[in-house]
């Protein structure tokens, strides 16, 4: 796996996880509208308390899957931030940390580390290539 990848899992599990969380949102609001719908209707109790408790399941479903991603999330979260601390450079752990681990843009990066974007893009490449060699030889160590 290389720099860019190992660092991306965790903006993509959050980016998961925000999505799972915008469906929960969703699906809490349809039983709220339910509850007032059929709360007003003269429709058999059975066949509202079936589609209820459906409701209540898969929202408990959904939210059992959103905790499980978001442990997930902090360990991928420590195993970058281990692997980032790896590197010498304070600028360079600084730039990975807001992209990677903070979902900064690079214009906020810019502005946080008062330097030009020029400047940032270069400090990213160097950082990825020092991450990467740092990847190279923990794989060549473990293997």
């Amino acid at each position: 796996m290389n720099a860019r990848e190992f660092l991306s899992r965790a903006y993509m599990l959050e980016a998961r996880i925000d999505s799972k969380t915008e469906q929960l949102k969703h699906l809490r609001a349809l039983t709220q509208n339910t509850t007032a719908v059929y709360g007003r209707e003269g429709v058999s109790h059975s066949r509202h308390t079936d589609r209820m408790a459906d409701l209540v399941a898969r929202i408990a479903d959904m939210e059992k899957q959103v905790s499980e991603s978001i442990e997930k999330l902090v360990s991928i979260k420590q195993e970058i931030l281990d692997a980032i601390g790896r590197i010498d450079d304070c600028k360079l752990q600084t730039v990975l940390e807001l992209r990677y681990l903070n979902m900064k843009s690079w214009n906020e990066i810019s502005a946080i580390m008062y330097t030009g974007k020029t400047n940032l893009f270069r400090l990213h490449k160097k950082a990825l290539m020092k991450l990467q060699e740092i990847l190279d030889h923990s794989e060549g160590g473990n293997g």
